[in-house]
């Protein structure tokens, strides 16, 4: 018996290794009885005369055996399953199990004929079954009960390439904690050094997150204390006006409210807003009701599937090829099939089937199809609706339009697998629109159309957005360059009435980014692959602009803003790529002057990419459109906890001769994180020359951490950045045990002598397994499963118990009243005083018997004798763990 091996993966494995022992044994005795029938029929020269003749039944013991057995599918095994042969060799079949076995290869038709075999006692006799059309075969010599179907019993098969990526929900899931909860809390301090102009100040700082969920109801608040040092930077592209202050800020506070099985989210407090089209998506004080299979069914996909059809006279081998590539093989028996969930890639895809049968003989079925991420499968939707006042952030805190409100909608459907439509409706206080869209798949492309009416003070107002792709596809230039080409066009067409909902918060924020109004817009993009690693792409822009539109923001450009580049990009070595666009464009975001049109220019901008190994990254690049060049270098060390990284980042902006860098490292441990940050800015140093005086320097320290609960356990671990947790708690039996989550390449958290572990990532709406590991179990210790099976919803949280009281494996030997051995059969144990525990008892042939899973106390075990079960008692002492001798057992009773 093996003792470590056989009780890591819990009572599971444990019962297989004793089946598959049983049925060793098993075959051994049948395999004996069958060659001495077979020596006793064959002729032999030997005068001894024998007291007996050896018979040539199958089952010469005198009573019922029952066998466990591998059920086949021409050469396919579908499970175990117990066979009872008879004195009088029947074979007889469990129905329940054999109903349950055959769901998934026979067609509804024969389902239906199967159940309405007759059966005795919960059994179905081969002899039965063979009479109704069954063709089942009991093999004595291979031990195994071999099914063999005719092609019209089987379901047209349906062959996906996708589904068995995904996990399925495992039924052994963790049920998620009634009432659970955390806080991220992050504390640390900003000190902006001293300039000639300026004084040094320092001050601290404080954010909180916390999310406490009951069932599917979750409620999140998000909040901070600001220091008198301001840690936001502006971005390059934009103007800032924001005047902070210090103090306590909320950004959140919100309640969501989810139906799984119908896909529906609903937002209650500071809602996020999603659009389509020409909506915008501000934040609402208000409600959000969603349909939403990305966030609440992200296994199963909504996109449209290429499918085929196709037959095989005989069992055969089949490879399925996309794009030239080998994306999967079968081992299909004769049959129709159904291929579905090809991966396709957006753009065209060719789709090859060679078929190959168990002659030799080969045929191959090719087609071609389009597909675009736009697209919904048909009769899957998606849909958002949204209504409540206005909010956006300003200088870290919440800010809301009270004396406003806001309101949005769309709706989306597949109407077939080639076409999706969309209708849209949004408006505010100022703006009304509506608008309509349609994607569809046609055999020269891809070709969207979105189009949208405002009614405004302005007046009334239209847009139509129009693109066309060609992606992936076979063209003149694919017979001399490497691979296929893509063409993507594009234009769109604004009227000077035409205005959006939601367009008044343009500044509300006082971050002002560059506005620009236009009538026209067009674009063209055209790109193949030259060799195995460079691919060219040639790429054109014009926006026409609109002096007449309403002008929202003193950030507003104008004149015509177009360009033109070809960017070249290679791979040079296995560790350096890079990338060089030549052009001439207008394009600038340098663009300190709202009453003159910028001036074009000739561009050149390069880009390299160094990764000598995997935890290390060095980018570097110039522009000479925007004046600019930027280093950045990562480096990292370790997986999962333990582990750090470090970063460096230097950009010099030529427009204004000024240079900023930054520097930061990182560690993440098993109860928190910490992270250190300093950056300056510089004047000069473009372009090597100027004086490199001090402009601003900061340095920051975080230090973040997580107090998680769930059904009364409390641990303290990293930031909870998931969407699901658990907390990971130790039973008694194994206190004084370090429990490790994850694998020793990426270990997620420790439950040790400061407490329980936190797991911070686990996937909602997902099936996700959490492995666990005990260093220094008691021998013969049934640490039961050696991982958790969740399908967590959102933010919900675990409670995981490693280690129970139930880590008892019991051994011993079952006898009779008369003192023979219990041989080969199946029974149960159970506490005397919890029938309902039931652990899986089995013997071999000499009556010697395991129990994996059992706990101190009083257990009886039934054996399914003949008759009425025979029945034993094991004291388990209190204390006990691993390996208990149970030594000889006798019956205490009949049951």
């Amino acid at each position: 018996m093996t003792l470590r091996g056989m009780t890591r993966g819990g009572a599971a494995p444990a019962a297989k290794l004793m089946l598959r022992l049983l049925s060793s044994a098993a075959a051994i005795a049948v395999s004996c009885v069958i060659a001495s029938a077979a020596f006793a029929a064959a002729p032999s020269d030997n005068p001894t005369i024998y007291q007996k003749n050896v018979t040539s039944k199958l089952n010469s013991t005198g009573r019922t055996i029952n066998m466990p057995v591998p059920l086949k599918d021409e050469g396919q095994t579908l499970g175990d399953i117990v066979v009872q042969i008879d004195p009088n060799d029947q074979v007889f079949l469990p129905k329940a199990a054999l109903v349950d076995k055959l769901t998934r290869v026979l067609d509804a038709a024969n389902m239906e004929r199967l159940h309405k075999v007759r059966d005795s006692n919960g059994q179905l006799s081969v002899a039965d079954l063979k009479a109704a059309g069954f063709n089942f075969r009991f093999d004595p010599n291979a031990l195994e009960l071999v099914f063999s179907l005719g092609a019209d019993q089987r379901p047209v098969g349906d062959l996906s390439l996708r589904r068995h990526n995904a996990p399925a929900i495992s039924a052994n899931s963790v049920r998620p904690a009634i009432f659970s909860g955390y806080m991220n809390v992050f504390t640390g301090f900003d000190h902006r050094w001293g300039t000639d102009g300026r004084d040094s100040e320092t001050s601290g700082r404080l954010d909180f997150e916390s999310v406490f969920s009951f069932y599917n109801i979750v409620v999140e608040n998000d909040f901070a204390y600001d220091g008198l040092v301001n840690t936001f930077e502006c971005p390059v592209s934009a103007i800032c006006t924001v005047d902070h202050q210090a103090g306590f800020k909320r950004r959140r506070s919100r309640l969501v409210y989810d139906v799984p099985d119908s896909q529906i989210r609903v937002q209650v407090g500071d809602a996020e807003t999603y659009g389509t089209g020409f909506q915008r998506a501000p934040d609402v004080l208000g409600v959000t009701v969603e349909k939403s299979p990305r966030k609440l069914r992200p296994g199963e996909s909504i996109r449209p599937t290429g499918r085929s059809s196709f037959r095989i006279e005989r069992p055969s081998s089949v490879e399925v090829l996309l794009n030239g590539a080998i994306v999967q093989r079968f081992q299909l028996r004769a049959g129709n099939y159904n291929l579905s969930d090809l991966p396709l890639a957006t753009g065209a895809n060719d789709v090859q089937l060679i078929i190959t049968d168990e002659t030799g003989e080969r045929r191959t079925l090719a087609f071609t199809t389009y597909f675009d991420g736009s697209l919904l499968g048909q009769g899957k939707s998606e849909w958002s609706a949204t209504a409540g006042v206005p909010s956006y952030f300003k200088d870290n805190d919440r800010a809301y339009r009270n004396d406003e409100y806001f309101g949005s909608a769309f709706f989306r459907y597949g109407l077939t697998d080639q076409a999706t439509g969309e209708i849209h409706v949004q408006g505010d206080e100022f703006v009304q629109m509506g608008g309509a869209g349609i994607f569809s798949v046609l055999p020269w492309g891809f070709l969207g159309i979105q189009g949208a009416v405002s009614t405004s003070p302005s007046g009334t107002g239209f847009a139509v957005n129009a693109n066309w792709d060609i992606l992936n596809f076979k063209g003149p230039m694919s017979y001399f360059a490497y691979g296929r080409e893509s063409l993507r066009l594009g234009a769109e067409y604004r009227s000077s009435e035409f205005r959006t909902p939601g367009e008044f918060l343009t500044t509300a924020t006082g971050i002002l980014y560059p506005q620009y109004n236009y009538s026209w817009r067009f674009l063209a993009s055209y790109s193949v692959p030259l060799t195995e690693r460079t691919s060219m792409t040639l790429s054109g822009r014009y926006q026409i602009a609109d002096d007449e539109a309403l002008i929202l923001s003193p950030y507003t450009l104008k004149g015509d803003r177009y360009g033109v580049d070809l960017t070249v990009s290679t791979v040079l070595t296995s560790e350096l790529s890079g990338s060089v666009t030549v052009g001439y464009s207008n394009e600038s975001y340098l663009f300190p002057d709202t009453r003159v049109d910028d001036q074009a220019d000739f561009r050149v901008m390069g880009r390299l990419y160094w990764r000598p190994a995997e935890n290390v990254r060095v980018a570097v690049g110039h522009d000479t459109l925007n004046k600019e060049s930027y280093a950045s270098a990562y480096v990292g060390a370790g997986r999962g906890l333990d582990r750090w990284d470090a970063n460096a980042d230097v950009l010099t902006n030529g427009n204004n001769a000024t240079t900023s860098a930054s520097v930061g490292a990182a560690y993440y441990g098993n109860r928190a994180e910490a992270r250190v940050t300093h950056s300056g800015g510089f004047d000069g140093f473009y372009g090597g020359g100027a004086s490199g005086s001090n402009m601003d320097q900061r340095t920051s320290v975080r230090v973040g951490s997580s107090i998680a609960f769930a059904d009364g356990a409390v641990g303290i671990g990293q930031p909870i950045r998931g969407n699901g947790f658990a907390v990971v708690t130790r039973h008694e039996s194994i206190a004084d045990k370090t429990v490790t989550v994850g694998s020793n390449e990426d270990i997620r958290a420790r439950a040790d002598k400061f407490g329980p572990a936190v797991v911070t990532d686990i996937p909602a709406y997902t099936p996700s397994s959490t492995p666990v590991d005990v260093a220094d179990l008691p021998i013969g210790y049934s640490l039961g499963a050696g991982n958790f099976d969740t399908f967590a919803p959102y933010r919900g949280g675990y409670k995981f118990e490693v280690g129970s009281a139930y880590s008892v494996q019991a051994f011993g030997t079952l006898l009779k009243a008369d003192g023979e051995p219990i041989s080969l059969l199946t029974g149960i144990a159970y506490p005397a005083d919890n029938p309902q525990k039931q652990v899986a008892v089995f013997t071999n042939s000499s009556g010697k018997f395991g129990a994996d899973g059992l706990a101190p106390g009083k257990w009886i075990i039934d054996m399914a004798t003949e008759g009425a079960p025979t029945r034993y008692i094991i004291d388990i002492p209190k204390g006990a763990d691993g390996l208990f001798q149970a030594g000889t057992l006798k019956p205490n009773g009949r049951g």
